[in-house]
């Protein structure tokens, strides 16, 4: 389980215990505090990524504080008219988050990538090994590989580090990673681009562990670094929809990773 999920069982355990001890007010008062504090996330995340889902997502929670914040004021009659319209709009906001939810834009993409490369894997006659592996070369140029990141960031496929003679493409989303605290990524699943067209892979012990065969390890991550220079491909040639295509054409779980 993620530690998304028990911050969440926690914190409806302690509105319930609050809301019976000592009243609704107190209760929501103290959801309006919580969701104040986790409504940063959310807008880090899209000034960092540039994605209209975390935008909605964000507008959702300021608007559900001040809703929250009405009835830990006066309850649900003090303000009456107010309350009941700031429950509308919010209402209306969750229903637009929901949708950009089910929509996966919401959804960071490293469990489809870890899919995609597998897909063309049979061969299982050899385990997991620390070194990445040199996938192939690309055409491309600063420009174009600076727009890609952009691309890819964007529709939260992988978090890009731009170095000195090349740029790393992270598949590790973690909220540490999402918020900056996190820089170092050698011991996650990656794909770099450098300066001379090399395109180089490494999948991580804790992603590799995930496939339910044993695949082989220098094939999958020849497949993950082809995988994204196709990617790179269809972006330059005008045809990015195609790579968001392919992504939700698994219709993986739109909750999970």
């Amino acid at each position: 389980m993620n530690p998304e999920n028990y911050f969440g069982i926690a914190f409806g355990i302690c509105s319930v215990i609050l809301w019976i001890l000592l009243g609704m007010e107190v209760a929501f008062g103290f959801i309006a505090i919580c969701i104040f504090c986790f409504a940063f996330v959310p807008l880090f995340s899209f000034l960092r990524t540039k994605n209209t889902g975390f935008l909605v997502l964000t507008i959702m929670f300021f608007l559900e504080i001040i809703y929250t914040s009405m009835i830990a004021l006066g309850g649900l009659y003090k303000f009456k008219q107010l309350t009941l319209s700031a429950g509308v709009i919010f209402t209306f906001a969750a229903g637009v988050t929901f949708y950009f939810i089910f929509t996966r834009r919401l959804k960071w993409r490293s469990r489809e990538i870890l899919e995609l490369a597998a897909m063309p894997v049979s061969d299982t006659t050899n385990g997991f090994t620390v070194r990445p592996m040199h996938t192939g070369k690309s055409s491309y140029s600063q420009t174009e590989l600076r727009a890609f990141a952009e691309f890819v960031l964007r529709n939260l496929v992988a978090i890009p580090y731009f170095e000195e003679n090349r740029v790393v493409f992270s598949l590790d989303h973690s909220l540490s990673r999402i918020v900056g605290l996190k820089q170092e990524y050698s011991q996650e699943s990656w794909i770099s681009f450098d300066n001379d067209g090399n395109v180089t892979a490494h999948i991580s012990a804790k992603d590799y562990v995930k496939y339910k065969e044993t695949f082989a390890f220098d094939k999958l991550c020849a497949n993950l670094g082809e995988l994204f220079a196709g990617f790179m491909e269809k972006f330059l040639n005008g045809e990015g929809v195609r790579v968001i295509d392919k992504l939700n054409d698994l219709k993986l779980n739109p909750f999970t990773e």
